[in-house]
């Protein structure tokens, strides 16, 4: 099931130099199987940074199989949640991020006293 999108091309241009480099080649059949595999679980760009960790990081002669390969867009995607966890902390910690919580809080705090103070119904019940 031959593919015509772009990613599907560059996905193979990718998987291309890695069978270069390695001095493996690999069969249309081959190439399929990877695409099936990984293309539609990863991005493009998830996939250019995995060809690049292979092609610094494997010492065998052959092309990884493509669970190596999702192993390092999940390598990657853990490091980038990672980055984001610290900014986000980083974010709290600073002035702007105390003031933002603050001014949520008195918001939050303003909503509740709306909702206690609200008229009663006619039948003598409060609103919720």
């Amino acid at each position: 099931m031959k593919d015509t999108t772009p990613n599907y091309k560059a996905f193979l241009h990718e998987l291309d130099k890695l069978s270069e480099l390695f001095s493996d080649a690999m069969s249309e059949t081959r190439l399929e199987l990877y695409w099936e595999s990984l293309g539609h679980e990863v991005t493009l760009e998830e996939w250019q940074m995995a060809c690049a960790d292979a092609r610094d990081r494997e010492t065998f002669h052959k092309v990884p199989l493509p669970a190596v390969l999702w192993g390092y867009v999940e390598e990657r995607r853990a490091q980038r949640r990672l980055a984001q966890i610290k900014a986000q902390q980083a974010y709290w910690k600073s002035p702007e991020g105390k003031e933002y919580a603050a001014r949520f809080i008195a918001e939050e705090q303003r909503q509740i006293a709306l909702i206690s103070t609200r008229k009663e119904l006619p039948s003598g019940e409060k609103t919720a």
